[in-house]
C-alpha cells in the first residue's frame, strides 16, 4: 500500500444532482475552514504510510491546489484532477485512475473525518485479509441517510443498501465513506451506469462485487467519526463536537462545556433529531442540550458504598436532555420513549416524589439534591430526552438521569459546581428514589475520560486514570433479566449494605484492643486507619465471632451485645428486610474485591492483560459465592465468552440480573460475538444487534450549547 493512491473527494458539485446544494450553497468543507480537515485527513494517510495522493476537486479547488502544491511540505506528492460536475463518487475515482497505476488504492470522501490512526488500521487490516475491496463502518441506529452494510462472523460484506428507508435496516453498520480497492474494482467501475439520482456511485460498483460473491470485507472505525457532507450536518458538527478544539481553526461558535463533553458522531446524530423533535413539540429550538454517559464497572463491585475503590469507564451510550429555561420554577419532563409518561413538578424546599420505580423520581432527585445542596434555583425547565443506555442493565442509565438532570438545571439557572464536588454530592441525592448507592455511577458519568478507565476512590473522592490497553475491547452482553436498583432489587442490593454496616460493627468490636474506642463508617475506613495492613486480614477476626453462614439479627445483636430493635433502629434496618443476614461471605467478597482493584490498577499500568482476566474471573465468583448478585442467566453469559477466548468475563453492576463485561482481545472480537449470538441470544429470539456491544471508553457528562445559525467563516 506504500505506493498506494488516496483520492480525496472534495466535489462540491454545480447543478441539481446535489439536491439542496448549488453554487451559492456547496458542501460545506471550504466554510467550514476545510484546509484543516484535509491537512488532518492527509496527516492519517501519512501515518499510514500512504505519501502519493490524487485529490480530486471541485468547488473552490483552486484554493486546495494553492495551499498544498506538491504536497513537499507535508512529505507527500499531491496531483489533482477538476471534476467539472457532480458526477458521482465513481466518476471522480476514475479521474485518478492513471495515477493508481495496477495498485490497491484507498480513497476517502473529503467530507468524512476520523482519527488519524484509523487509516493505519484501515491498510493493516486491508493487508491481512487480502480482499478484493475493504470497507469503514460506523455504528449508527438506523442507516438512512447512508449506506445500510450487512457483514457475517469473518466481516465479510454480504450486502450493502444504499439510502435505505427509515426504520427499513436490520444492521447496526453505516458505510463511513473510506474503502480500500483492488485493481478488480476497475472492472465494475467501468460497466456502471448512472444510479436513480443520476451518480455514477462507487458504493454501487461494491455492490455489484458482492453479488459476484468477489471477497469484500469490512472493518469497524474506532473513535470520532464524522460525515460533514451537507449544511444541515455542519450544524451538528458545529453545535454538537466542537470542531475548533478537534482541529485548532477558529469555527463554530456552537461550543461544548470543556473538552471532556466529548461527543461521538452517533451522539451528534441523536442530537440533531431530539432538537429537531424537541423544536417540533414546543414550538421552539432547546437553548443547550446535556450529556450524561452511561459506565460498565470494569472491577470493583459493590465496594463503593463501602469507601473502597473501583475501576469502571464511560461508555457511549448516553442519556441526552434537551431543555429550555423557564421564568417559573416548573420542571416539564417528556421522554421520547412513549413508555414513559410525562411528568411535571415546581422546584421547592421538598418535592414530593412519585411511586416508586418511576423514571421521574431521578430527575426530581437532582433538583432536591441542589436545593438542600443549597443551590439557588429560580428557573425551571422545559425537557425532552433521549436515552439510548438499556434499562436495568447495570450500566447506570438511572446515574447518567440524574447527572444530565443536575447539569440541565444548574446550566438554566447559570449556577456552577466543580464536578468534583457534583459528584460528591449527586450520590447522596440519588438517595432520594430509596437506594442507598455509592457513588461510583455519578463520578464517572460525570468524570470519564476517553481511553481510559478511572480508579475511584470515596470518602473523600479521588479519581485517577489508568490507561487502557491497545490492542482489547470490552463486550458487554445484556442478560434479559432487568435488575433495577429502583425496583424490585431494591431490597436485596439495600440488604447488602446493611449486611456491610453490619460487619463495621462487629469488626469496631473485633479491633478494639488494637484501637480502643474505633468506629468504621465503612470498611473504607480500615484504610485510613491501618494504613499498612493488607485489607484481607480484616476477615479473621470477624470469621472468628460469626459462622460462615446467614444468621437473624438478634444472633448479631448478641454477639454485639446490644438489643436488637436498638441495633435495628441506629442501622435503619427496614422490617421488610428478610431476617436473614449474611455478614461473613459479604465481608469476605468486599475486602477481596478491593484488593482486586489494587492489583488491576497495577496489571493495566504494566499491560498485564493475563493477570486483569484472572482478576476478572475472581470477582465474578466472589460476586456470585460470597455476594450472591448472579443469575442462571449471567452464568450462562460468563461460560460463553470464556469458552469462545475472552480473556476475563464477569457480572457487572448491581447484579441480579443485567449485564457480564468480557475483556477480550481485538482478533477474537467476533468469535465471542458470534458465540453470544448463536448461544444465548438467538435461543431467546433476541436481537443480538441490541444486547451486546462492544465498547470504548468515552469521555464524561457535559453541556453542548447551541445556536440558531451555522457558522459562516469564511476560506481564504
Amino acid at each position: 500500500m506504500n505506493a498506494g493512491v488516496i483520492a480525496v473527494l472534495l466535489a462540491a458539485g454545480r447543478g441539481t444532482r446535489m439536491g439542496a446544494l448549488t453554487d451559492t450553497m456547496p458542501k460545506p468543507l471550504l466554510p467550514l475552514q476545510g484546509r484543516p480537515i484535509l491537512e488532518h485527513i492527509l496527516l492519517g494517510l501519512r501515518t499510514a504510510g500512504i505519501h502519493k495522493a490524487v485529490i480530486v476537486v471541485g468547488y473552490r479547488g483552486d484554493q486546495i491546489e494553492r495551499y498544498f502544491g506538491d504536497g513537499a511540505a507535508l512529505g507527500m506528492r499531491l496531483t489533482y484532477r477538476r471534476q467539472s460536475i457532480a458526477d458521482g463518487t465513481a466518476r471522480a475515482v476514475q479521474l485518478a485512475r492513471a495515477a493508481a497505476d495496477d495498485q490497491p488504492f484507498l480513497v476517502s470522501w473529503g467530507d468524512v473525518v476520523i482519527e488519524p490512526s484509523q487509516y493505519a488500521r484501515l491498510v493493516d487490516t486491508y493487508r491481512r485479509h487480502n480482499a478484493d475491496a475493504l470497507l469503514s463502518l460506523n455504528r449508527v441506529e438506523d442507516p438512512w441517510r447512508g449506506a445500510a452494510v450487512y457483514i457475517d462472523p469473518d466481516d465479510r460484506v454480504t450486502q450493502l443498501i444504499e439510502k435505505p428507508p427509515r426504520g427499513t435496516s436490520s444492521t447496526p453498520w453505516n458505510n463511513a465513506g473510506i474503502f480500500i480497492c483492488a485493481p478488480i474494482v476497475w472492472r465494475y467501475i467501468d460497466a456502471l451506469g448512472p444510479s436513480e439520482r443520476g451518480e455514477y456511485e462507487l458504493p454501487q460498483a461494491i455492490t455489484n462485487m458482492i453479488e459476484d460473491k468477489r471477497d469484500v470485507r469490512a472493518m469497524a472505525l474506532d473513535g470520532f467519526w464524522s460525515d460533514i457532507g451537507t449544511p444541515e450536518d455542519l450544524a451538528v458538527a458545529q453545535t454538537a463536537y466542537t470542531l475548533v478544539e478537534r482541529f485548532g481553526s477558529g469555527v463554530g461558535r456552537g461550543r461544548s462545556s470543556g473538552a471532556d463533553a466529548s461527543v461521538t458522531n452517533h451522539e451528534a446524530s441523536r442530537i440533531e433529531e431530539l432538537v429537531a423533535r424537541f423544536t417540533q413539540q414546543h414550538g421552539q429550538r432547546p437553548e443547550f442540550v446535556a450529556r450524561a454517559p452511561g459506565r460498565v464497572n470494569l472491577l470493583g463491585e459493590h465496594t463503593d458504598y463501602n469507601g473502597l475503590p473501583v475501576l469502571p469507564m464511560a461508555i457511549d451510550r448516553s442519556v441526552l436532555m434537551a431543555a429550555s429555561r423557564r421564568r417559573d420554577r416548573l420542571v416539564t419532563a417528556s421522554n421520547v420513549d412513549p413508555r414513559f409518561a410525562d411528568c411535571c413538578f415546581e422546584i421547592s424546599d421538598q418535592i414530593t416524589a412519585d411511586v416508586a420505580g418511576s423514571w421521574t423520581n431521578y430527575v426530581k432527585a437532582a433538583a432536591q439534591g441542589l436545593v438542600g445542596n443549597g443551590t439557588a434555583l429560580k428557573s425551571g425547565a422545559t425537557l425532552l430526552i433521549d436515552g439510548n443506555i438499556p434499562a436495568g442493565a447495570g450500566l447506570s442509565s438511572s446515574s447518567a438521569l440524574v447527572v444530565a438532570s443536575a447539569l440541565t438545571l444548574l446550566r438554566a439557572n447559570d449556577a456552577t459546581i466543580d464536578k468534583m464536588a457534583l459528584a460528591e454530592m449527586l450520590p447522596r441525592a440519588e438517595r432520594y428514589v430509596g437506594t442507598l448507592s455509592g457513588g461510583m455511577d455519578q463520578a464517572i458519568s460525570l468524570l470519564g475520560q476517553a481511553d481510559h478507565a478511572l480508579r475511584i476512590d470515596f470518602f473523600p473522592l479521588n479519581v485517577r486514570p489508568v490507561p487502557l490497553p491497545a490492542g482489547y475491547g470490552f463486550i458487554v452482553a445484556d442478560s434479559l433479566v432487568q435488575a433495577e436498583k429502583a425496583g424490585i432489587a431494591k431490597d436485596a442490593y439495600n440488604l447488602r449494605v446493611i449486611e456491610c454496616q453490619l460487619a463495621c460493627r462487629v469488626l469496631e468490636q473485633a479491633l478494639a484492643d488494637e484501637r480502643p474506642k474505633i468506629h468504621l463508617s465503612t470498611l473504607g475506613d480500615l484504610v485510613r486507619l491501618f494504613p499498612d495492613r493488607p485489607l484481607p486480614s480484616f476477615f479473621a477476626p470477624v470469621l472468628a465471632r460469626l459462622p460462615d453462614e446467614p444468621l437473624p439479627l438478634a444472633r448479631v445483636a448478641a454477639v454485639l451485645a446490644v438489643d436488637t430493635e436498638e441495633l435495628r433502629r441506629i442501622l435503619a434496618i427496614p422490617t421488610s428486610l428478610p431476617d436473614s443476614f449474611a455478614i461473613v461471605r459479604r465481608l469476605r467478597h468486599v475486602l477481596s474485591e478491593a484488593q482486586r482493584v489494587n492489583q488491576a490498577e497495577t496489571a493495566l499500568r504494566e499491560n498485564d492483560i493475563a493477570t486483569l482476566g484472572t482478576l476478572m474471573n475472581a470477582s465474578h465468583f466472589s460476586c456470585r459465592d460470597d455476594y450472591e448478585i448472579s443469575c442462571p442467566e449471567l452464568e450462562e453469559l460468563v461460560e460463553l465468552t470464556r469458552g469462545a477466548g475472552a480473556v476475563g468475563a464477569r457480572l457487572t453492576g448491581a447484579g441480579f440480573g443485567g449485564c457480564t463485561v468480557s475483556l477480550v482481545a481485538d482478533d477474537r472480537v467476533s468469535d465471542v460475538l458470534a458465540a453470544l449470538d448463536h448461544g444465548f441470544y438467538t435461543r431467546r429470539s433476541a436481537d443480538p444487534q441490541a444486547c451486546r456491544f462492544l465498547f470504548k471508553a468515552r469521555a464524561g457528562a457535559g453541556i453542548v450549547e447551541l445556536t440558531e445559525d451555522a457558522a459562516t467563516t469564511p476560506a481564504d
